[in-house]
């Protein structure tokens, strides 16, 4: 394929989702870490997806996230709030937070299942992909679930072991997991980073028990800050988002994952 040409859009790059022929859409540099190479981004008219073109190795990947990133400080272990632990033991099934009281049932009407929140699974195995300083993990370890990450970065794989998590420096594909390993599995703000999105949702539906749950959550990139924004928007998060998925081109991706 030919590099893109700013004097006039061309159909050469293959869209990661659908495969049909994209377009430029758009080039900056890191906005985060004031970088000065541009990126260039193709955009999918078939199925309204964004992706950075060429799609960077792993091993470029890497240099992306220096260790000044966000999510690699050290992490927090915070106390549940007491109107935490009424939903969490009322409308998602954590009977052991608090003891059974007639006036606490009576408050907990009142309260919205949470939506990031996970039903309880007595011995639930929780794999974080993508788990950062293991903040998810700690909070699911003190909910009483057993819990593993991946992480590519050594420093937040650093801050994970030193609160003794059991957290792999590697991708989800080396880390060899047995087939059915986990009941949860977590990609939160995780697949607009991975350059192969279908491998890495087919090795999640893998190794997820037969009941398991598959957790994803992305940004969307037709959402309203993005049409006001445009390139500039927070969420495109150039280069570490390589893909920003529509609800089309999501959708797609999913149907996709026994291919």
């Amino acid at each position: 394929m030919r590099k893109f040409s700013r004097r006039k859009k061309i159909t050469t790059a293959q869209c990661p989702i659908c495969e049909n022929n994209s377009e430029y859409e758009f080039s900056i540099h890191d906005l985060m870490f004031d970088g000065d190479v541009n990126y260039d981004y193709a955009y999918c008219f078939n199925c309204s997806l964004s992706f950075i073109y060429p799609m960077p190795s792993i091993k470029k990947i890497k240099g992306f996230y220096p260790d000044s990133y966000m999510v690699y400080k050290p992490p927090n272990e915070k106390k549940i709030k007491f109107l935490e632990k009424l939903c969490l033991h009322y409308k998602h099934g954590y009977n052991f937070l608090l003891k059974e009281n007639f006036i606490y049932k009576a408050l907990s009407l009142f309260l919205n299942p949470s939506i990031d929140a996970i039903n309880y699974i007595k011995d639930g195995k929780f794999l974080d992909v993508g788990c950062g300083n293991g903040s998810r993990l700690l909070r699911m370890r003190q909910i009483g679930w057993n819990v593993t990450g991946v992480e590519l970065n050594k420093l937040a794989v650093k801050r994970c072991h030193d609160v003794g998590l059991n957290v792999f420096n590697t991708t989800l594909e080396n880390a060899n997991f047995e087939s059915k390993s986990f009941d949860v599995i977590y990609l939160s703000h995780l697949i607009e980073h991975v350059n192969n999105p279908r491998e890495l949702i087919n090795l999640s539906y893998n190794i997820l028990t037969n009941n398991g749950l598959l957790y994803i959550k992305t940004p969307n990139r037709n959402s309203l800050g993005r049409m006001i924004f445009k390139k500039y928007w927070y969420a495109n998060d150039v280069p570490r988002h390589l893909i920003l998925y529509s609800k089309k081109s999501f959708q797609i991706a999913m149907q996709q994952k026994q291919r």
